[in-house]
C-alpha cells in the first residue's frame, strides 16, 4: 500500500516539475514574442511619426 502511495507521490512530483518547466518555457516564449511585437510596433510608430512630420512639412511648403 505504501509503495503505491510512494509511486503516486513520485509521479505527481514529476508531473508538477514538468508543469512548472513547461509553464516557465511558455512564459519565456510569450515574453519573447511580446518583445518582438513591441519592437516592430515601435518601428511602425516611428515610421508613422516621421510620415506625419513629413506630411506637415509638405503642407507648410504648399501653404
Amino acid at each position: 500500500m505504501s509503495e503505491i502511495l510512494w509511486q503516486f507521490v513520485l509521479s505527481s512530483g514529476r508531473v508538477r516539475i514538468c508543469g512548472i518547466v513547461s509553464a516557465v518555457l511558455v512564459l519565456k516564449f510569450a515574453v519573447w514574442i511580446n518583445d518582438a511585437l513591441m519592437q516592430r510596433f515601435c518601428k511602425l510608430k516611428l515610421w508613422l511619426n516621421s510620415f506625419q512630420i513629413l506630411n506637415k512639412f509638405m503642407l507648410i511648403q504648399f501653404v
